[in-house]
């Protein structure tokens, strides 16, 4: 908008479609009206190219997600039908790293 405001004159000269039928009273109104259109399509196909990237990575989380699982899931499947018996194993997957040493200040005795 300021772009337009600052070279309206210029504008009126050139890019105007109205110039010859100053009865209109464009001053290069058309010109802004078509700036402002493409600025609106272009804005909406931005929008709907973020909106298809969004769906897109939304399903690929989701496959990746259901390989996880389905790769869990025979992990866990085999160990139950090895020799027709359940199996089931417990796994501490908890893990801690403790450091050995206790930090102790310094004694000082006040005199």
């Amino acid at each position: 908008m300021i772009e337009f405001h600052i070279n309206q004159e210029e504008i009126i000269k050139t890019e105007c479609e109205n110039k010859n039928r100053p009865e209109l009273n464009c001053n290069g109104k058309c010109y802004l009206a078509k700036k402002l259109l493409k600025a609106e399509s272009d804005l909406s196909e931005k929008k709907n190219k973020q909106t298809e990237s969004v769906s897109h990575l939304k399903s690929l989380e989701s496959l990746v997600l259901f390989n996880i699982q389905e790769k869990f899931f025979l992990s866990f499947s085999i160990n139950i039908m090895q020799d027709g018996v359940a199996d089931f194993h417990y796994q501490n997957t908890y893990a801690f790293l403790s450091t050995q040493k206790v930090f102790h200040p310094p004694c000082t005795i006040l005199s």
